[in-house]
């Protein structure tokens, strides 16, 4: 359930200046809520305010997010689909119950952890607009749901083997992001007093200046996932959303679509992420890639 913490902090604004209060999330301040360029349509697709409200608890970013466009709708689309392939076929194949309860996996694995996603970079620093509305109610319920899709009308079956190794891969996927955000989170919650993989995490206590001219402190993580890779999350979502992908056979490019959409999308949040941390953080960003030389794939990229 979300902590409450993150609705008392985010009080309603009655005017311009009011709007620019700073957001309090993982005890740090976040960019201001209020931001214009002045270019329409630049403000029209990035958006204005970071988080637009009514009242003290409806969050119209996280409510499109996971109540509507989101989490919410590819999940009743993924079971319609296999509702149709039921009724066309009179049966369910195996890899349509498999996609269904894996992809239902990760929105239950949303929803356990759900204050987690104020703290990615859609939560702390993309604004409301086009490009933010767009991506949660057209694409993620169409590209997020392309498997069910397929298999409504293109059923497969597979060896128990093969099931085995999908399901492996996909394993190996969540738990790389689950144990990199969980990282992240509890080096940060803990002050950097925190052990992973039996040692005593690093990082690099990065100092930044709010809009409000104070100057605050954050814990920049580098050891575990976060030691191999600045976006280890990133690769272990790649891993998981591939393994959702094979489960359709060899359907073709359609079948890989939103595995190969994630992997530019990916990409481009790694540029826009550390822009925004260079932007930010200054030459401790710059320390940081210095000790942490990979983005995703280490000796890679």
């Amino acid at each position: 359930m979300l902590k409450l913490v993150f609705c008392q902090v985010l009080k309603p604004r009655t005017s311009r200046q009011a709007s620019l209060a700073i957001i309090h999330l993982e005890s740090n301040k976040a960019p201001a809520d209020f931001r214009r360029l002045g270019l329409f349509w630049y403000d029209f697709f990035g958006g204005v305010e970071l988080h637009p409200r009514i009242g003290e608890l409806w969050d119209w970013k996280h409510f499109l997010s996971s109540r509507t466009g989101g989490i919410i709708t590819w999940t009743l689309i993924d079971l319609s689909f296999a509702a149709s392939q039921y009724q066309t076929y009179g049966y369910l194949t195996n890899t349509m119950v498999v996609v269904v309860f894996l992809r239902g996996w990760v929105v239950v694995d949303y929803f356990i952890n759900e204050e987690w996603f104020f703290h990615t970079l859609d939560g702390m620093y993309e604004g409301f607009g086009f490009y933010n509305i767009y991506g949660f109610s057209g694409m993620m319920p169409v590209f997020w749901t392309l498997q069910t899709q397929y298999l409504a009308k293109h059923p497969k079956e597979m060896s128990p083997l093969a099931l085995a190794c999908i399901i492996a891969m996909y394993t190996i996927g969540w738990c790389v992001r689950f144990t990199a955000d969980y990282q992240k989170l509890r080096f940060r919650q803990t002050g950097g007093k925190y052990s992973i993989w039996g040692k005593n995490a690093k990082g690099i206590r990065a100092s930044y200046q709010t809009t409000d001219g104070k100057v605050r402190e954050s814990l920049l993580l580098s050891s575990g996932w976060w030691g191999l890779a600045r976006h280890a999350n990133y690769t272990g979502s790649s891993i998981y959303t591939w393994a959702l992908c094979a489960l359709c056979g060899y359907g073709g490019l359609f079948t890989c679509t939103e595995a190969i959409v994630l992997a530019f999308l990916q990409i481009h949040r790694c540029y826009r992420d550390e822009a925004k941390c260079a932007a930010k953080y200054g030459e401790h960003w710059d320390e940081y890639c210095r000790q942490v030389r990979w983005r995703m794939i280490p000796g890679v990229f």
